[in-house]
């Protein structure tokens, strides 16, 4: 039921459909995806290495994007790149802060509560 906006929100992704021309881009994405589902994974194996492992199949369709625009757009290839580092720069974080995936607090409250308590509160946001 917590996860239901990120399932939508993949769904949508799933369901664009724009010029011909950027349909690499869609797939590239699309195999980028996966790797956002470690915060729901019971290791082994650890998520870092799942993470990376996205890394090849996503590069497979930049790198029909980068033959593509090699020398005539480098935003594309730019694109790419920065698909890329997103990726490895997620496992890195997730490597030195969830090794042993993502960990709750045992002593910490119950979603009901938490809900509850949200509903009764308000934070102030600083500027």
């Amino acid at each position: 039921i917590y996860l239901k906006p990120i399932q939508d929100a993949i769904g949508q992704i799933r369901s664009v459909r724009l010029d011909r021309k950027y349909d690499w881009h869609i797939k590239a994405i699309m195999e980028l995806l996966p790797c956002a589902s470690w915060v729901v994974m019971t290791t082994p194996p650890a998520p870092c290495n799942f993470i990376k492992d996205t890394v090849g199949s996503s590069d497979f369709w930049s790198n029909k994007i980068r033959k593509e625009f090699k020398g005539k757009d480098e935003k594309q290839i730019a694109f790419c790149d920065t698909l890329k580092v997103l990726i490895i720069e997620l496992s890195a974080y997730v490597k030195e802060y969830h090794l042993g995936g993502l960990m709750w607090n045992p002593r910490g409250i119950s979603i009901e509560q938490y809900e509850k308590s949200s509903e009764t509160s308000t934070v102030a946001v600083p500027f």
